[in-house]
């Protein structure tokens, strides 16, 4: 199967998936379902708007709804309900060092037994912000409350997983990020993910249904609002492959001063986070345009391939969420954060779609970059670091070696193995000699072989005698070991160590010193004059 055919199979599948849980998410509050039998919508029969507040009346039928609660939800309202002229619940505004807003909750209020009038007195924490009359809903308080919670109980999963997903995407960053060439928009997407999917599930009913901390629930809405912009805006910077410039580091800037200038006016009581949110809407419509100019600049780059094209679905339906969302945000209708939210849900599942074939990709290609490194840098026979690697490892820490210890080991009689055995035997002493120096030194050194019958040890802090006298004599042990139990190869590894002084003035010279005394080990292993 093509990767693109795979690609539009998800997507298809993700949308489908998507349209069945909105179906169940939405309920009858978006979507005009019937009302459950548990619960009926009333009207009020008279409303009368003062200067102190909104006052909605009802005239209830006490023989039909014994037992009954009243049902409504209300964003930054202060809430009063009596029963004739006596006070039976109160919402007041809050007077915490952090603000004194009511959020956004539900309100479940128990009616006496009888016949009522009953007088629903709404005030406007914020003057200037009209939110109007609710739904009312009258029924089982018990059973309402259960409805609910299994109405949003779908929704609440739904962006519970798009947290986790996130987070788990984080650590799979971490774990790969070596061997992607765009490891950026992974971290990016993630953030992404996880500021959205917080941002969506701390304003969903079955959250305001269990935990009713409602200011700390509202203020959180609006410090998340204020950090998606950047982790957006970075994640299509990266993903569309676009150059930082000056626009980009100013929209961070920007960023970052609405944030500190919003939380400042609202600790000092100045103006709340509802009243300064203007300023994080226009960054994330400014993010938007640059998402844009991404999808741009990559179609006049790639032409219209998988990714342009779901990047254009993405834009299109978040430019309508959230106009529908800053629509019902000004004009105080509650419920268009519904709608957008399903739309954000359809944009995340879609990146993450594109993302995934992405990561794909990428993880192929830096998987197999690493194999060419591999091979470029390993010896094939021995499994050491070759001469290539050596002399990378040498050029960059020509500038710093005053803490390097360096030993030079080598083969003796290996061309008399290979002239009177076969190449075979000689190919058998260097591997089983390699074998020896691994086990020796263990892993702490660096292991090359820098030519034929020669290896190099390299480490980055100098040893100490004690852990060197132990390895030499490891060394010649497994040497013993071996030549007892072998019928034709005989193994003499001659080595000579050699560290870093005030004297050296590059890392040659350390090597120099380390060629001198294994060629005064091969003269005493062989009783001859030291080689030239």
């Amino acid at each position: 199967m093509k990767k693109r055919s795979l690609a539009a199979y998800l997507i298809v599948a993700a949308g489908i998936l998507l349209i069945i849980l909105s179906g169940f998410y939405c309920g009858d509050k978006v979507c005009g379902c019937k009302e459950s039998v548990s619960i009926q919508q009333i009207e009020p029969s008279a409303v009368k708007n003062g200067e102190d507040g909104t006052y909605a009346f009802f005239e209830l039928d006490g023989g039909g709804h014994g037992a009954s609660s009243l049902e409504f939800k209300t964003d930054h309202q202060t809430i009063q309900v009596y029963t004739g002229d006596q006070l039976i619940y109160e919402v007041r505004e809050g007077d915490t060092v952090f603000g004194k807003t009511t959020g956004e909750r539900f309100h479940f209020v128990d009616l006496p037994l009888g016949e009522q009038e009953i007088t629903v007195v709404l005030r406007e924490i914020y003057p200037e912000i009209k939110h109007g009359i609710p739904e009312f809903h009258l029924g089982d308080k018990q059973l309402m409350y259960q409805e609910y919670l299994l109405r949003s109980l779908i929704g609440f999963l739904v962006e519970f997983l798009m947290i986790a997903f996130g987070i788990a995407l984080f650590f799979y960053w971490i774990l790969v990020k070596k061997e992607l060439k765009r490891d950026k928009e992974v971290f990016y997407f993630s953030a992404f993910l996880v500021l959205t999917g917080t941002w969506l599930l701390r304003g969903s009913d079955l959250t305001l249904l269990l935990f009713h901390n409602y200011t700390a629930l509202s203020y959180s809405g609006y410090i998340l609002m204020m950090l998606i912009p950047v982790a957006f805006f970075k994640f299509n910077q990266y993903f569309w492959e676009m150059k930082e410039n000056v626009c980009q580091r100013a929209f961070c800037i920007a960023s970052s001063l609405n944030g500190i200038l919003c939380t400042v006016l609202h600790m000092t009581g100045i103006r709340e986070f509802k009243q300064t949110v203007a300023g994080t809407h226009l960054l994330i419509l400014l993010a938007l345009i640059h998402m844009f100019a991404g999808i741009w600049s990559y179609y006049k780059r790639n032409g219209a391939d998988y990714k342009t094209k779901g990047g254009l679905s993405c834009i299109a339906i978040l430019l309508a969420a959230v106009s529908y969302d800053y629509i019902g945000f000004y004009q105080n209708v509650v419920r268009t954060y519904e709608v957008g939210r399903i739309g954000i849900w359809a944009v995340l599942i879609l990146i993450g779609c594109i993302m995934m074939q992405e990561l794909s990709g990428q993880l192929k290609e830096g998987r197999k970059n690493a194999i060419y490194k591999e091979l470029a840098e390993i010896d094939q026979l021995t499994g050491f670091y070759n001469r290539n690697a050596y002399n990378r490892w040498e050029e960059a820490n020509q500038q710093n070696f005053s803490q390097i210890g360096m030993a030079i080991c080598d083969l003796n009689d290996l061309k008399k193995h290979n002239d009177t055995m076969g190449h075979e035997y000689g190919d058998q002493y260097i591997i089983a000699a390699a074998g020896i120096i691994r086990s020796s030194i263990g892993e702490h050194g660096n292991c090359y072989r820098i030519g034929g019958d020669e290896f190099c040890i390299t480490w980055q802090e100098k040893p100490a005698e004690e852990y060197l006298a132990e390895r030499w004599n490891m060394m010649k042990k497994l040497q013993e070991q071996y030549n007892s139990a072998s019928q034709d190869v005989r193994i003499y590894i001659a080595c000579g160590y050699a560290q870093a002084s005030e004297e050296d003035q590059c890392i040659k010279d350390i090597r120099s010193r380390a060629d001198i005394r294994m060629y005064q080990n091969k003269k005493n292993m062989k009783g001859l004059d030291c080689p030239r």
